[in-house]
C-alpha cells in the first residue's frame, strides 16, 4: 500500500532495460541493486514517467552514452526539459549523454529481442505500450483501437494500469482494466499505476479474478531459463539434504531420484550438452510421465498448471510472510515472485522480501477431493 511511481525493469540474458524513469527512478535502482542499464524505453512524456532522467548519471559514468527509445514527440519534450543534456556546445561537465533512437509503430530490436510498440490513448495523448515476447506492459491507457489490441493477443503475462474504482478522464478504472484483461486473455495479469483511491491491497485482491493481481514495489516476474548446471546441482543439493524424506515417497519419486544420481555422476560431461534442451527435461512440460500422471486424474495439463500457479501466488499476503516460504522476511514480508513446476510432485519457487531473495523446493499433493496441499522443504537464502 506504499507505492512508488510506475516503471519496470526488463532483464534477459545479459541485457537490462528500463521502461520509463519517473521521480523515484534513483530509489528504485538502488533498492533493486541495478548495476547497469542498456537503455530506457519511454511510453510518453508526462513528468511521472520521465523526470528521473538526470539520475542516469552513475550509469553514464560507468558505461558511456545511455540509449533512449521514444516517439519523436517524446524526444522533443525531453530536449525541452533536459536541454542541458542535449547541449553540444560548452556542455556542463558531468552531464549525462544520451544515444537517441526514435521509434514508430514498427517493431524494433533491443539487445537480441524484438519489441512491439502498441498504441493506446491517454485521453487525447498517444502513449506506447510495449510487448516483449510473452509479456506486455500497458500504462496510462484509457482507450485502445481494435487493431492495436490484436498486437497483444497471445501474451501470457500482462501488466496494465487501473487507477481507481471511479471513472477517470484519461486512465482505466478497475472495471475498464478488468474488461481489457478479458479481451487480451493472458494467463496472468497485474494491475499497476494504482492510486490510494483504489483501496487497500489485501481488500482489493479479494475482489479480483483468480488470475489477476495487484502489482507492488519490487515485484519480480521471472521466465525460468536456467542453465542445466545450475538446475542439476540444485536438485542434487536438495536430494542430499532431504534424502530421508524422499525415500519414504512414492515409486515415481524414487525413479526421479535415480535420474538425479545419474546426473550427479555425469555432471562434467553434461556441461557440453545444449542447456536449453536439458532444462526442458526438468520441467513438467518435459516430463512425460508426470504429465500422464496428472492427465490420468482428469486434468487438462495447461489448466492444471495455471491453477497451481494461481494457488501459490494467492498465498502472497500484504501484511504477512507467504506461508509457503521457509524463511521469514527481514526487510519486509516474504513473497513468492516466480516458480517453475518440475513435475507432478515438486515446484521450485523464487521469493524475496525486497532486499533478500532465495529459492526453495515445494512438495505438492493432489488430494482425492481435487484440492492441492503443500509441504515446504529446505532452500537457499541469498544476501543483498
Amino acid at each position: 500500500d506504499k507505492r512508488l511511481r510506475v516503471s519496470i525493469l526488463v532483464e534477459w540474458d545479459n541485457y537490462t532495460y528500463v521502461v520509463d524513469c519517473g521521480p523515484d527512478f534513483r530509489q528504485q535502482m538502488l533498492a533493486n541493486q541495478v548495476s547497469k542499464i542498456d537503455g530506457i524505453l519511454f511510453t510518453h512524456e508526462h513528468n511521472d514517467h520521465i523526470i528521473g532522467l538526470d539520475d542516469v548519471r552513475p550509469f553514464y559514468f560507468k558505461q558511456g552514452d545511455i540509449s533512449v527509445y521514444a516517439h519523436p514527440r517524446v524526444i522533443k519534450a525531453l530536449e525541452k526539459r533536459f536541454d542541458y543534456v542535449f547541449e553540444t556546445v560548452n556542455k556542463y561537465p558531468g552531464t549525462p549523454s544520451l544515444k537517441i533512437n526514435e521509434i514508430n509503430d514498427n517493431p524494433f530490436t533491443i539487445g537480441n529481442l524484438d519489441v512491439v510498440p502498441v498504441n493506446v490513448w491517454h485521453h487525447k495523448l498517444q502513449v506506447y505500450a510495449f510487448r516483449f515476447g510473452d509479456f506486455a506492459y500497458v500504462t496510462d491507457a484509457k482507450t485502445i483501437e481494435e487493431e492495436e489490441l490484436e498486437k497483444l493477443k497471445g501474451v501470457k503475462v500482462l501488466t496494465v494500469n487501473a487507477l481507481r474504482k471511479e471513472p477517470h478522464l484519461s486512465h482505466f478504472n478497475l472495471e475498464e482494466a478488468l474488461d481489457f484483461i478479458k479481451k487480451v486473455n493472458p494467463e496472468r495479469a497485474y494491475l499497476t499505476h494504482i492510486s490510494h483511491l483504489l483501496g487497500f491491497h489485501e481488500e482489493v485482491e479479494k475482489e479480483l479474478p483468480e488470475n489477476v493481481f495487484l502489482a507492488y514495489d519490487n515485484l519480480k516476474g521471472k521466465i525460468f531459463m536456467y542453465l542445466f548446471l545450475f538446475a542439476a546441482l540444485f536438485i542434487i543439493f536438495q536430494y542430499a539434504n532431504v534424502k530421508k524424506t524422499y525415500e519414504a515417497q512414492e515409486q515415481d519419486i524414487k525413479t526421479l531420484k535415480a535420474e538425479v544420481e545419474e546426473a550427479e555422476a555425469t555432471t562434467d560431461s553434461l556441461l557440453q550438452l545444449n542447456s536449453a534442451s536439458i532444462v526442458e527435461e526438468f520441467t513438467l512440460d518435459g516430463d512425460e510421465k508426470a504429465r500422464m500422471y496428472i492427465e490420468d486424474l482428469g486434468y487438462n495439463i495447461n489448466d492444471f498448471k495455471t491453477s497451481l500457479e494461481t494457488k501459490i501466488f494467492s498465498e502472497n499476503k500484504a501484511d504477512a510472510d507467504n506461508a509457503l516460504v521457509p524463511y521469514s522476511g527481514m526487510e519486509g514480508f516474504m513473497r513468492i515472485n516466480g516458480m517453475k513446476i518440475i513435475n507432478h510432485k515438486w515446484v521450485l519457487i523464487e521469493f524475496t522480501d525486497g532486499k533478500y531473495w532465495g529459492e526453495a523446493l515445494l512438495n505438492y499433493y493432489i488430494e482425492e477431493d481435487g484440492s492441492i496441499t503443500f509441504e515446504s522443504n529446505d532452500g537457499f537464502l541469498y544476501g543483498n
